[in-house]
């Protein structure tokens, strides 16, 4: 919203510059502002359940790929990680919540026979997502499609929870959000293909194993955990994160640069 002068910014602008926690932005005078976030974010359980009834007679045209009528359902909102072609870290501040496993179980329920899971990151959770399965199967749910997006390292370090999730569904499909379909790849998008070009063998091989672990890890420090697990026992001061970045100075990275790119596929 664009206010020539303080004077228009009155009436109910000036009651929602209030109100924390709007997806709200105002340009003045004086530049732009912007309520403050809230102390911390609602509890999607304290979500109403969506008003469904208010869209029926349009239900028909709610499609999605090959099916259709498609309803959209959502057990958990927000993503970690920061991927450059997603917007989703950037609105919700890398927060995830979920939704209780009997909420979800209901909505499931509720609604028709294709769906459309609305999760910005399907799976991140393996653990309640093995639960909620296994909770939509004792209620007897089983779709005749189900739409879900996630991260092909979800699946490869937790192959589980293909397996208990595929009978929920007569037709499963699932979106990929992947960082590179090679480790070349991977090297040429975060160091550019000249700089990758003239890495050694080993260099590149390490490299890359280090860049999926950043690309994997929420904070530097957690990376660093886990690049050095073993000798980090051996030390009397383990600073991680400052052993990970002098690794990665030396090819002029840091860790910005590591996890800020994921390639969309």
């Amino acid at each position: 919203m664009d206010f020539g002068g303080t004077e228009k910014v009155s009436g109910s602008v000036e009651l929602s510059l209030n109100i924390n926690g709007l997806a709200l932005r105002l340009r003045t005078p004086e530049g732009w502002i912007a309520t403050p976030p809230l102390p911390e974010r609602t509890g999607l359980d304290e979500a109403p359940m969506p008003a469904r009834d208010l869209v029926e007679r349009d239900r028909k045209r709610y499609h999605c790929l090959l099916f259709k009528p498609v309803w959209l359902v959502e057990t958990a909102r927000g993503c970690p990680f920061r991927c450059n072609f997603c917007s989703v870290w950037q609105l919700y501040g890398r927060s995830f919540r979920e939704r209780s496993i009997a909420a979800v179980v209901d909505d499931f329920a509720s609604v028709g026979d294709c769906v459309f899971v609305a999760d910005d990151l399907f799976w991140h959770h393996p653990a309640r997502s093995l639960e909620l399965a296994e909770a939509l199967k004792k209620r007897g749910i089983r779709k005749r499609w189900l739409l879900v997006q996630t991260r092909t390292d979800i699946v490869c370090r937790s192959p589980q929870l293909l397996e208990a999730w595929r009978p929920i569904a007569k037709d499963f499909d699932i979106f990929f959000g992947l960082e590179a379909a090679s480790d070349d790849a991977l090297l040429t998008t975060v160091l550019g293909a000249d700089a990758a070009a003239k890495l050694d063998l080993f260099d590149r091989a390490q490299l890359a194993c280090v860049l999926r672990v950043c690309r994997t890890s929420v904070t530097q420090s957690e990376a660093g955990r886990r690049l050095f697990a073993i000798t980090r026992k051996k030390r009397k001061v383990t600073n991680d994160a400052d052993r990970l970045q002098k690794y990665l100075t030396r090819f002029g990275l840091n860790w910005a640069a590591c996890t800020a790119q994921t390639i969309s596929g």
